[in-house]
């Protein structure tokens, strides 16, 4: 008997052990039950009425169940990404609502928990939903399968509910949500297979006679006793039997395909093919085996979309590499009839709601990249006027309509315009120039280029001008396969602008706040209350505080602290930059048009501050066919015109800039280290990228990158068919004519224009050089700009300048700097990395910063004078012999006594021994050290020493 018992000890265990496990399967208390990540309507909205995604719970346990403890996660290596609050409960039969916003918070309103995820889901990046326990195990878990808009997944609940069944078998596909409730709905098995193309989209590379379409996978015919299969090849939806929708009954507009029959032809032009796998409701052949997709309850696939350029069609041979190509397909999305929506719906100002799009970089000729495809909505952007026929349109690539995951690439790649980094956007607007577009516009003849607020926001971009610029692709667009246009992708002031550049990453707590229109209209992207303060009762918010509390307070204690606190809510450096480039490029309609601001959390970056961005700028340099107050349409136009004038302010003074900038600038109320800040660097910038060889060099790249494609986008006689903004032949030339001739009367009055008594009246300018010695062994910064050559040379008002010397890599080390008619403010040695002078010497000055390669022999000089002039007044190792090891001199006199020794290669003679001046005469010195090579190294000889 005893040799059995521990068998029977096993046994115990083990039958406990599947008991446990029967249980775990069979009787799961808390469960998944529904999900919705295509969440597009009004119907079920969160506590903050947006459609959040959302994941459904449900207690399928006698008892009530605390969820404490309890996680949620869209991530199978992050188990414990969100937890739920102790003080959840599920009571039995309850379902729960989780909003997969990323907020991460729960408010308790009455008694109803309202919970919100710190992820959200994207259902293109093949996330999971995930419920764990306490203890670290997987209660239940649910793989996103993508679904198209306001469907829903969830667990089949008729005939007989099913919490037994692990994974995707459990669940099906509903048109409709359950929200809160039992999935009592119609289920479906899934979608159709999406129908695949023989060849990839892009430029056309058919070399075979056939072009075909296929189901499942390349290559295996489509069967079409389970499924049809349904095509269009002009941008149309393919519904079964429906009409051409943008005019008469168009046979090739809806066709179905027959694999039988002659296949598709190859397109010879561009051509936009669109297909749609239907199930079959009556098929006649019931194979022995059906495949899943035979069966009845399958829902149509998504839309596959493939656009094909044809080279000898409208992408010519010299289609410029540096565009991109959008294809754009409007239809009504997946919806039961296609709405009667014009392709050119821009033109009469009605926006279709949903459209399908496709990017691709055109890299050379015959080559082209898909970049990304899905479905986008499409509306009015904030900062356009739709005043002429070139209207532009906003795209949000939105997963929650099926398919396409934001737009992920680094889009922004062209070095002439500003590259950038970031490489997701939710949002881009298609730009065309606003009412500067080259288009027909209603005024009597049309000085429209397209590229004014292109040429400024690039030029500010590419010159890290601190003005929040938005970044400018230029593509070409088509809509349905037809020709429109040039047009630009163009970045949008939004969360993710902020999370990128200015590190807000708490996107949902950011406040953004615009200003657009005529008469002038204030709006927001979003606001959130720890953010929006820009205006309200006392002096907490920015604009009362700023327009109107003296700056100069020369009685306060600290004497600045109205200022400094100013600075730890507005960024200065930014606000200088907007007011300067407003004033520079003469922005006609600053006040009205051109208002965008924002303020987030994190206050360690200058993003937690209000910032400004340049948001859109067609009426710069003269260009004021939308005639406003406070206008420049004069190149002679004084610096101090972006201040003094008046001008209406908003309600909420969201236009208030004028009036803060007046406050800081004013001589008797106004802060003196604003003033000079801003003069300063309004001279740093027209010694730089405003001064006229550089802007003028800048409008040449712009002319050439853009000139080729805005011909045709003129031209009547464009092939194969002209497109939708024809305007005359060379009129695109003539207008690049007119803006270079605005720049260059700017640019030059600019030059002098701080002399003008009536503005700042400051003395000169006056010449200054700043070179590198050895050449190419460092750089210099001035004041706020970063040199870009040397010899460079400028001109400068008298005023405080700073030189900050910076060495190319680790080989060479700064030495001194060499100064020719003015000293250092501060009595600081030369030998430091920075100094400063006070200039205004109508000599000029000439600036050398001098470095000194390690890696060369050191030098020693052969006499030397310490009378006091601060020049060869000590005698010491000179080049590299300053950063050696292991140093030692010793200097003796002609009798053989030691009148010096020093064991720091810094430390030189002064001439003196046993502290009285020693006498003229030469003097013998021997120098031993280790080189940065660390190879010993010694120097013998005389110095003369005179007096």
């Amino acid at each position: 008997m005893p040799r059995f018992k521990g068998v029977y000890i096993f046994l115990f265990l083990l039958s406990t052990f599947f008991t446990k496990l029967a249980y775990s399967q069979s009787a799961v208390a808390i469960c998944l039950n529904e999900y919705q990540v295509t969440n597009t309507t009004n119907s079920n909205l969160d506590n903050y009425f947006k459609p959040s995604d959302w994941v459904e719970l449900y207690n399928n346990f006698t008892a009530s169940v605390s969820l404490s403890g309890y996680y949620l996660s869209n991530d199978r290596f992050n188990l414990k990404k969100w937890q739920f609050p102790s003080t959840f409960t599920m009571t039995p039969g309850m379902y729960s609502i989780v909003w997969m916003s990323g907020r991460n918070e729960t408010k308790i309103v009455n008694g109803l928990h309202h919970l919100h995820t710190n992820f959200t889901i994207d259902q293109c990046k093949n996330q999971w939903i995930i419920l764990t326990a306490p203890n670290g195990v997987v209660r239940d878990s649910i793989f996103v399968k993508a679904t198209q808009e306001n469907h829903t997944r969830g667990r089949l609940n008729s005939p007989v509910a099913d919490y037994v069944t692990v994974g995707v078998q459990g669940w099906k596909v509903y048109t409709s949500p359950t929200f809160s409730a039992v999935n009592n709905l119609t289920p479906y098995l899934d979608y159709c297979q999406k129908p695949i193309f023989s060849e990839p989209p892009g430029i056309a590379t058919v070399t075979s006679p056939t072009f075909e379409i296929f189901h499942v996978a390349p290559g295996i015919p489509i069967d079409t006793s389970c499924v049809t299969v349904y095509f269009t090849i002009d941008g149309s939806f393919p519904w079964p039997n429906a009409p051409n929708p943008w005019g008469p009954v168009n046979p090739n507009s809806q066709q179905f395909y027959d694999p039988a029959s002659p296949l598709l032809q190859p397109p010879t032009q561009m051509i936009m093919y669109r297909a749609v796998t239907y199930p079959q409701t009556n098929f006649t052949i019931t194979p022995a085996i059906p495949p899943r997709y035979c069966e009845l309850n399958y829902l149509p696939s998504f839309c596959e979309t493939n656009t094909y350029f044809c080279e000898a069609g409208v992408l010519e041979s010299d289609f410029s590499s540096k565009f991109g190509v959008l294809s754009i397909a409007v239809d009504g999305s997946n919806t039961a009839i296609p709405p009667p929506v014009p392709p050119l719906w821009f033109q009469v100002g009605t926006p279709a709601t949903s459209v399908h799009t496709e990017y691709y970089e055109m890299q050379s000729k015959g080559k082209n990249r898909f970049v990304t495809e899905g479905y986008t909505s499409m509306k009015k952007p904030d900062n356009e006027s739709w005043l002429v026929t070139q209207k532009g349109f906003n795209l949000s690539i939105d997963d929650r309509r099926g398919f396409g995951c934001d737009f992920e690439n680094q889009i922004f790649n062209v070095p002439e315009l500003g590259v950038s980094s970031r490489t997701l956007f939710t949002s881009l607007d298609v730009y065309g120039g606003d009412y500067e577009s080259h288009s027909n516009n209603a005024a009597m003849g049309s000085m429209g280029t397209g590229l004014r607020d292109v040429f400024v926001q690039t030029l500010a971009a590419k010159n890290n001008i601190k003005v929040n610029p938005l970044h400018y692709k230029p593509i070409a667009v088509f809509i349905n396969a037809k020709y429109m246009g040039t047009y630009n992708f163009k970045e949008v002031m939004d969360v993710d602008y902020e999370a990128h550049y200015n590190q807000q990453t708490a996107k949902d707590k950011t406040t953004m706040l615009f200003l657009h229109g005529n008469p002038p209209q204030e709006g927001a992207v979003q606001t959130h209350t720890l953010t929006n303060n820009w205006n309200g009762p006392g002096p907490t918010y920015l604009y009362p505080f700023a327009s109107g509390y003296p700056f100069n307070a020369p009685t306060l204690n600290p004497p600045n602290q109205y200022y400094t606190t100013l600075k730890s809510r507005m960024d200065i450096p930014n606000f200088i930059d907007w007011n300067i480039m407003n004033s520079y490029c003469q922005n006609a309609d600053l006040y009205n048009f051109n208002i965008a601001m924002a303020k987030g959390t994190n206050t360690l970056t200058n993003g937690g501050r209000w910032h400004h961005y340049i948001w859109n700028m067609p009426s710069a340099f003269q260009y004021t066919w939308v005639t406003q107050g406070n206008s420049f349409n004069n190149p002679k136009s004084t610096p101090c015109a972006i201040y003094t004038g008046t001008y209406n302010l908003t309600p909420n003074a969201y236009n208030g800039q004028g009036v803060i900038f007046n406050n800081l600038m004013n001589k008797n109320g106004g802060n003196a280290e604003f003033r000079r800040d801003y003069l300063m660097r309004y001279q740093d910038l027209l010694n730089g990228p405003l001064r006229c060889t550089e802007i003028l060099a800048h409008w040449q790249t712009i002319n050439d990158l853009y000139r080729n494609e805005y011909k045709k986008h003129e031209d009547p006689g464009t092939v194969p068919l002209p497109g939708a903004f024809v305007t005359q032949t060379d009129l695109w030339d003539t207008n690049m004519s007119i803006l270079k001739r605005a720049i260059t009367n700017r640019c030059e009055f600019m030059a002098t224009a701080f002399n003008t008594v009536s503005c700042y009246g400051l003395v000169g300018p006056y010449d200054i050089t700043v070179d590198v010695r050895p050449t190419d062994a460092g750089t210099v910064k001035l004041n706020t700009n970063v040199l870009p050559y040397y010899l460079w040379s400028g001109k400068y008002f008298i005023g405080q300048m700073g030189f900050k010397a910076k060495p190319i890599d680790t080989t060479f080390v700064f030495d001194h700097w060499e100064l020719e008619n003015h000293v250092e403010s501060n009595n600081r040695p030369l030998s430091l990395d920075s100094i400063g002078i006070t200039f205004g010497n109508p000599m000029g000055e000439k600036v050398v910063a001098v470095f000194t390669d390690r890696k060369e022999e050191a030098a020693l000089p052969s006499g030397f004078s310490p009378n006091g002039d601060g020049k060869n007044d000590v005698f010491g190792i000179l080049g590299s012999g300053k950063y050696s090891r292991n140093f030692e001199i010793r200097i003796w006199n002609r009798w053989g006594q030691q009148v010096f020794r020093s064991t720091d290669p810094t430390v030189g003679w002064d001439g003196n021994f046993n502290g009285a001046q020693a006498q003229t005469g030469v003097y013998a010195y021997h120098i031993t050290f280790n080189n940065v090579y660390n190879e010993p190294k010694e120097y013998k000889g005389n110095v003369t020493l005179v007096r």
